[in-house]
């Protein structure tokens, strides 16, 4: 395969996306549904210029006139612990919900989410199949290691499990996350945050560490990576200043579950 001919990436679209959440039936354990439906309308293209993420590529190298998915979950809650199946929209510390391009992915699985203790907050699930932001369809999830396309590869798990407490009045949060995508990378994630008002400021800081290895089968390899970030703020009215720092170790890029394009 020789090197692209194709000079440029540039389209037009529009997207529409329809969210409708239910509430629960009444009972000890009470019902619901979640539903989503999305729509993506190319406004310009051309053959020349496709694969920009917004649009499919279709067989004839040209983007598709329109494309379209839409998805249900089932929810189930008992007290205050929440069930979730079907089509997910996670946005999750071990897994981002992304929006950069024109429509959302999404996730067929199951989550559960459990807040019966004070102030702690457990999380755990299961996806299956993803869809992708340019794509009609289900398929396998995807994982890449930095920004080469032949360190990729697929599989049809992805599992996590993560607990945030919050105390001191609410003002601090520590947290603890496990995921793993089958056969490709499992990762740690542990977070630390706090606010503290000081007169007319609030003052903030954040921590996080994400210590990530090489799964089962290595499909992608041996995988040594630890990431580190910090984030200070200080808010006063409608304001807020930051000051970040973030360092990678290890051998190799931060593995991560990419679904943004096909």
């Amino acid at each position: 395969v020789g090197p692209s001919q194709q000079s440029k990436s540039e389209e037009w679209a529009q997207g529409f996306v329809l969210n409708a959440k239910s509430g629960y039936t009444p009972g000890v354990v009470g019902f619901g549904l979640d539903a989503i439906a999305m729509l993506g309308l190319k406004l310009d293209s051309g053959g020349g210029r496709i694969n920009t993420g917004l649009l499919p590529a279709g067989a004839s190298g040209k983007a598709p006139d329109n494309f379209s998915r839409a998805g249900a979950a089932v929810k189930m809650r008992i007290s205050k612990t929440e069930l979730k199946v079907g089509e997910l929209t996670p946005n999750l510390p071990v897994l981002t919900f992304s929006d950069i391009r024109l429509l959302p992915p999404t996730y067929q699985g199951a989550s559960i989410v459990s807040q019966e203790i004070q102030g702690l907050t457990l999380q755990a699930g299961q996806f299956r199949s993803a869809s992708l932001l340019n794509r009609s369809g289900h398929s396998k999830m995807s994982a890449k290691l930095g920004h080469d396309p032949q360190l990729s590869a697929t599989t049809d798990r992805f599992n996590y499990a993560g607990a945030d407490y919050r105390f001191n009045q609410d003002k601090t949060t520590a947290g603890v996350w496990y995921a793993q995508l089958k056969d490709i990378y499992n990762q740690r994630f542990y977070s630390l945050k706090h606010y503290e008002p000081v007169g007319d400021w609030v003052l903030g800081a954040n921590f996080g560490v994400y210590d990530s290895k090489e799964d089962g089968s290595k499909r992608l390899g041996s995988i040594d990576n630890t990431a580190y970030f910090s984030l200070f703020s200080a808010k006063c009215q409608g304001s807020t200043f930051y000051l970040g720092y973030q360092a990678m170790h290890g051998d190799d890029a931060f593995p991560r579950v990419f679904n943004n394009v096909s």
